[in-house]
């Protein structure tokens, strides 16, 4: 399932993650630029953060298994296949 399906067009407003409490997401240029390809635009490493997070949040997924999952894709595929330049 692609994440354009999962954020919608935009993602505004407060998290409903709380970082603080649980695992969270390290938004490295990896992930960067995997949100920046369901985007379609270059979100701020804050906004990259919070959007895997929600989405690992309303998928039943664990933050770190999205995080790794996102890693493992950005390997195999490469930052061109990802939408970064």
């Amino acid at each position: 399932m692609a994440l354009s399906v999962w954020f919608g067009p935009t993602v505004t407003g407060p998290s409903q993650v709380d970082f603080a409490s649980k695992p969270s997401i390290k938004a490295d240029t990896w992930i960067v630029c995997f949100v920046q390809g369901a985007l379609g635009r270059k979100p701020s490493s804050d906004e990259a953060k919070r959007l895997l997070c929600r989405v690992a949040t309303q998928q039943d997924f664990s933050t770190t298994a999205l995080d790794h999952a996102v890693w493992q894709y950005a390997r195999k595929t490469g930052r061109r296949k990802l939408g970064c330049s």
